[in-house]
């Protein structure tokens, strides 16, 4: 053999060695994952994001999220895992995902919380063949609006008139305390105490009425005062006893339209509107927003009254002969501000000043 073919041997061999050790490195052996960092191949366009403050159970927000290849292979994303897949969520019907060198694509990412709070989650992209893969961080808040909710108003008796909202149970009957931290509350009591809420019987005309230590059972049910020290009292001795008659109605919507008897009020009196503010994530009431509105008929809209737009209103002349509705828009002091608003049923049609 002369020396050229010792050579040319010699270079063969090595291209032969050459090749199979560069093939090992890129991880192209039958069933062998690439070891190499996706995140050296890969970019996103961003690795944490915060969708703010949203509306539990309400509200979403959306990001798209670019993912670009820089290497020089193909890449075929299979799937976007999160950790927290109930408040967040990931558009996995783009997957599988061929990236060829120089591509972008867009994934979308939602928060939609389901509950208040902060809330996190990490979401993982992964790729074919690659044993790493990419995350980036989202986040979010969760929050609920502020609402207004029905419950029981009591008439008569102005040291404990006003609304009561629901606070528990004694018995299977609801207890409802005052709203205006009077130190009181009611509760339902009747023969069938098993009984829920929303079957109890219809109410009378004239309403509730609270007899003194009257604890009998009855044909039908009849609510009781008591202190809201002791909101469970198992005898007639822990009933407070009252001179002056009250009306308890069930179930009531606010706002409502107080202060006057509207069942017959009249220019130069003043009233004012009454209502359940509550917020599930216990935000105190803000500056809640109130409109005044002059109506030709009860079931009339009406015309916004201009000016009157705080929680009492004085009557004026003009307002003779027509009827009286208000609404409110609850605010929160804190987290999302603003919930929905409510009107009011209307008043009696107001009557001339005597």
């Amino acid at each position: 053999m002369n020396r050229n073919s010792i050579f040319a041997a010699a270079v063969g061999a090595f291209l032969i060695i050459s090749i199979v050790v560069f093939g090992g490195c890129k991880g192209t052996l039958p069933g062998s994952d690439i070891s190499t960092d996706l995140s050296t191949i890969l970019t996103l366009s961003t690795v944490s994001y915060d969708f703010g403050l949203i509306e539990a159970e309400a509200g979403s927000d959306s990001i798209s999220v670019a993912v670009t290849n820089d290497g020089a292979e193909t890449v075929i994303l299979s799937q976007a895992k999160l950790t927290d897949p109930v408040n967040f969520t990931a558009d996995d019907s783009v997957f599988p995902l061929t990236l060829e060198p120089g591509d972008t694509a867009a994934l979308l990412c939602i928060f939609n919380p389901m509950e208040s709070g902060s809330l996190e989650t990490t979401i993982e992209i992964n790729a074919e063949d690659y044993d790493t893969s990419l995350t980036a961080i989202l986040t979010g808040e969760g929050n609920y609006p502020p609402e207004i909710v029905p419950g029981i108003f009591i008439s008569g008796d102005p040291d404990i008139s006003g609304f009561y909202a629901e606070e528990g149970s004694y018995n299977g009957r609801p207890v409802y305390i005052s709203c205006q931290n009077n130190g009181f509350a009611i509760y339902y009591f009747g023969e069938d105490t098993t009984t829920s809420r929303s079957l109890i019987p219809t109410i009378p005309d004239g309403g509730w009425v609270i007899h003194s230590n009257d604890f009998s059972l009855g044909s039908y049910n009849k609510a009781f005062c008591f202190s809201y020290d002791d909101p469970a009292p198992s005898t007639p001795a822990q009933v407070q006893e009252w001179s002056i008659p009250i009306t308890v109605t069930d179930n009531t919507l606010g706002p409502l339209v107080c202060g006057a008897d509207v069942s017959a009020c009249q220019e130069g009196e003043a009233v004012h509107v009454e209502y359940i503010f509550s917020d599930k994530d216990s935000d105190a009431e803000g500056a809640s927003q109130f409109q005044w509105y002059q109506c030709s008929n009860p079931d009339d809209t009406g015309t916004a009254i201009t000016g009157a737009t705080e929680r009492e209103y004085l009557i004026q002349s003009e307002d003779a002969g027509c009827y009286l509705r208000v609404t409110v828009l609850p605010e929160a002091l804190t987290g999302i501000i603003a919930g929905p608003s409510y009107t009011s049923q209307s008043t009696a049609r107001v009557m001339f000043g005597m």
